[in-house]
């Protein structure tokens, strides 16, 4: 699977340009969410390590680790997020 392809797309259906995440600066606590939420549908598919994977958005690999975690416990809390999640993975896989 083209993890780039994967990326460009859900970053487009969240309305981003995956360059914005790309920078790593500082974002809005909402578009945090967003990047991690990318962030962890990519982590899921299991083709790249986590320090890869912070490449792709200006974070170190602990961070990934981190990030990955905190969304992954929001995902079980929060419906609205797992649906969204659950849109755009399944978007994605079309």
């Amino acid at each position: 699977m083209d993890v780039e392809r994967v990326l460009s797309q859900a970053a487009k259906l969240l309305g981003w340009d995956m360059e914005e995440f790309r920078s790593g600066g500082r974002v809005s606590p909402q578009r945090s969410l967003e990047r991690d939420l990318l962030l962890y549908l990519v982590r899921q598919m299991g083709v790249l390590t986590d320090q890869q994977l912070g490449g792709m958005f200006g974070l170190g690999y602990s961070a990934v680790s981190r990030r990955a975690g905190i969304f992954k416990a929001n995902l079980q809390k929060n419906r609205a997020l797992q649906g969204k999640f659950d849109k755009i993975k399944s978007i994605i896989k079309t």
